[in-house]
């Protein structure tokens, strides 16, 4: 009798241990979400995408009024300033992303933070990207380098919409960041860049969102969006 009442003492612990939820459990990953940071436009339709390939987000509100509070919570950060570029992010929020990335999380930017990075110096710094000078407005073709998760499911190369902007974008290649371009684009350079930083990783996208109109969302650009979050979520330990 005292065997059996073990033994289900010890299915009751295992079952427990299996379906917590506790958020300060670091073995837990499931029930972590991605988070959105605003630019007052572009998050609407990354986020229906995102819920359409089945990812759970969250909108973060504006990136400027962002506090860094239960960032723990997340392991993928979208970044976004295409929209509204020229508000800053303060030092002791970027600080608190950064020591996410540290500690094994994802931070997945966008344009215009290379065009603006000194006002956003602190991220900027560990970005796998460095701007190279120039912006535009207009279709290009993007060019997959290499296979990758990134890549997977695209053509090895095909057109972004007229209504696409951009800044052109160098990689910042060093021992450390180990950055590799992904998708080379024929105006913008470093289109998808990746690059590590300490645990985790930075990945860096030069599409400037909704900046100059709201038609760039073609099927391969869609594609491109979500296997982005996936491998930035696959890699994320945080």
């Amino acid at each position: 009798m005292k065997q059996v009442i073990y033994l289900f003492a010890v299915i009751i612990l295992f079952w427990h241990c299996e379906n917590t939820n506790d958020p300060d459990d670091p073995d837990i990953k499931r029930d972590k979400e991605i988070l959105i940071l605003e630019d007052d436009g572009t998050q609407d339709s990354i986020a229906q995408i995102l819920s359409d390939f089945g990812f759970k987000v969250e909108l973060g509100g504006p990136y400027w009024e962002y506090t860094g509070e239960n960032i723990e919570r997340y392991r993928v950060i979208i970044f976004l300033n295409g929209v509204e570029w020229v508000q800053v992010m303060s030092d002791t929020v970027q600080t608190k992303i950064r020591e996410f990335v540290q500690n094994g999380g994802t931070l997945f930017s966008t344009e215009w933070i290379s065009w603006s990075g000194a006002t956003n110096q602190i991220l900027n710094d560990i970005l796998p990207v460095i701007y190279g000078g120039s912006w535009d407005i207009g279709s290009e073709m993007y060019y997959m380098d290499k296979s990758h998760p990134i890549t997977a499911g695209l053509p090895d190369s095909f057109q972004v919409s007229s209504d696409w902007s951009f800044s052109e974008t160098h990689l910042r290649a060093t021992m450390d960041n180990q950055a590799e371009t992904i998708i080379t684009g024929s105006r913008s350079n470093a289109a998808v860049a990746v690059g590590v930083y300490e645990k985790g990783i930075v990945i860096h996208w030069n599409m400037g969102g909704h900046y100059s109109g709201d038609e760039i969302w073609s099927s391969n650009v869609r594609m491109l969006l979500a296997n982005i979050v996936q491998f930035g979520f696959d890699r994320a330990t945080q």
